[in-house]
């Protein structure tokens, strides 16, 4: 009995060493693949990272550029309406003081022609006859430059070349 008892306790040392051996067996093939496990999952990591980053900046360049054309395409349009709106109201204000001055001009030239008539309808007829016969800039240039200028009684004076008849007909060939 102490034999097998022996033998027991020897086959029991046994087994526990053996045990101790496949356990620490066990643990290091359990450590490498924990390390090999750990450094595959920072490879795939590292690689699905790569992947987002490229992917989010690509997705990003493309809606920037979306952005850009729109915005773009947004300024144009407001362009093109400022510029429509800036021709109307040059052409309208163009317009309507074109047609002021128009008018003032005809409210004008109507106050000179009542005073032209004031003195009955032969002195408006000679009036009229004396502006188409002379060419008045020509004659007070001609004036000015031959230095016939003067001043009598606080007002300028020329001697003008006033034709009172019309031009003669120059016969044809």
């Amino acid at each position: 009995m102490d034999e097998r008892h022996d033998a027991l306790a020897a086959a029991g040392a046994e087994t526990v060493g053996t045990l101790r051996i496949v356990l620490g067996e066990g643990r290091e093939t359990a450590d490498a693949e924990a390390a090999r496990f750990r450094a595959e999952c920072r490879s795939t990591e590292a690689e699905t990272v790569a992947n987002l980053s490229t992917a989010l900046a690509d997705a990003s360049a493309r809606a920037f550029a979306g952005r850009v054309h729109a915005i773009d395409r947004r300024t144009a349009a407001l362009v093109a309406l400022g510029m429509v709106a800036a021709f109307v109201t040059g052409g309208g204000s163009g317009w309507w003081t074109g047609v002021t001055m128009t008018r003032a001009a005809i409210v004008q030239t109507e106050d000179g022609l009542r005073v032209g008539f004031r003195n009955g309808v032969d002195s408006a007829r000679l009036w009229l006859d004396l502006m188409t016969w002379n060419d008045v800039r020509t004659a007070i240039v001609r004036c000015r430059d031959a230095g016939q200028i003067r001043e009598e009684g606080g007002r300028r004076a020329c001697p003008l070349l006033f034709w009172v008849s019309p031009p003669l007909a120059v016969p044809t060939p």
